[in-house]
């Protein structure tokens, strides 16, 4: 009988995956095709190959299938569930992503599923952090059977029961681009079959203040004076006040407060109400916790006697105490001629 040493889950600190199906689209998002919705490996490098450091694609499962989805209609497939097993080979898939600038924190999180015959050491499934270069710098998972027997094994879609629900910590790559990488081994002998299953891979980042006008631009950032973080459009006819639902989130690791700035087209007056009271802009907010949110009104007013068209104000957050904490989203009003009849309006949308 083979002697097998019992291998364990990493440690819980860097042990990580996804709570929760990422079905739609994030803002902050820097995986693409994490879902692997797009019925193939869009956006991945996969392959096969052995420890020697050869390569076949022949050698191991690596394809997008339906067999387990944990969300959606596919998921990845990694390792001998289709392909005969040899000593020594797996089957690996990855994608390189840019961790960006002055952000406040980046978080991975994904989603796995082992199945087969195996256990212990001789068939784990590892999920790294690696340079391009293929030099790992973190191992987020190794995982694998703890029995030894050779019967049918399912780990199940693993959860909070297994792994942090708050995602591992990539925050100390920002401005370096890392290679998020998959491998299924099989080791050791052609015995027993084990294969795995990924799916929901997500890289969310997030910056230290971030401006949402009526409900968007949520972990969507914008430089200063261009509107990038967000946008919204509402319709008004002269002479009348359209009004903007503003959330302003600290997403940093501190209490901090932020200068409002705006934009606003020529001869146009625009205000911020807060709590009841109405302010001129610029506008210093009360202090911000940590993780939390304040909401408040823009109120712009297009003056009598405008012209149709659509116009622009851009607002502005930057920290009070540091200049590299900032956002911006853009209020589009559409200016329409006066009308007496039907008019619809969705969500105070339309007017």
């Amino acid at each position: 009988m083979r002697r097998r040493t019992a291998i364990a889950i990493a440690a819980a600190a860097a042990l990580v995956a996804a709570l929760g199906a990422f079905g739609a689209p994030r803002a902050g998002e820097l995986v693409q095709n994490g879902g692997f919705e797009a019925g193939g490996f869009t956006g991945w490098i996969h392959g096969a190959g052995n420890t020697s450091g050869q390569y076949n694609t022949a050698w191991a499962d690596h394809s997008v299938v339906l067999d387990y989805p944990f969300a959606g209609s596919y998921s990845a497939l990694l390792g001998f569930k289709y392909t005969a097993q040899r000593a020594n080979r797996f089957g690996y898939m990855y994608q390189d992503v840019a961790i960006p600038t002055n952000i406040s924190r980046a978080t991975l999180f994904f989603k796995f599923r082992q199945q087969g015959y195996d256990g212990l050491q001789y068939d784990p499934f590892r999920a790294e952090i690696r340079n391009t270069s293929n030099t790992i710098l973190a191992t987020v998972v190794t995982f694998a059977f703890t029995e030894w027997n050779d019967q049918f094994k399912d780990s199940g879609w693993l959860d909070d029961n297994n792994v942090s629900p708050a995602g591992y910590n990539m925050t100390s790559y920002a401005g370096s681009t890392v290679r998020l990488y998959f491998r299924q081994d099989n080791l050791t002998d052609n015995l027993y079959e084990t294969w795995v299953f990924v799916d929901d891979v997500s890289v969310v980042y997030k910056k230290f203040v971030d401006l949402a006008v009526d409900g968007n631009g949520d972990d969507l950032f914008g430089n200063i004076g261009t509107g990038a973080g967000g946008t919204s459009i509402r319709s008004s006819e002269a002479g009348q006040t359209a009004v903007y639902q503003l959330d302003i989130e600290n997403e940093g690791l501190d209490a901090d407060t932020y200068n409002l700035t705006m934009t606003p087209p020529a001869g146009w007056s625009v205000s911020v109400r807060y709590n009841g009271a109405t302010y001129a802009f610029p506008w210093a907010t009360p202090t911000i916790p940590a993780g939390s949110k304040i909401q408040a009104e823009v109120l712009v007013t297009v003056p009598a006697g405008q012209s149709t068209g659509g116009f622009s104000t851009i607002v502005n957050a930057v920290s009070r105490t540091y200049a590299n904490r900032y956002d911006s989203v853009r209020l589009t009003t559409n200016v329409i001629p006066a009308r007496h009849g039907v008019d619809l309006a969705i969500d105070a949308n339309g007017l």
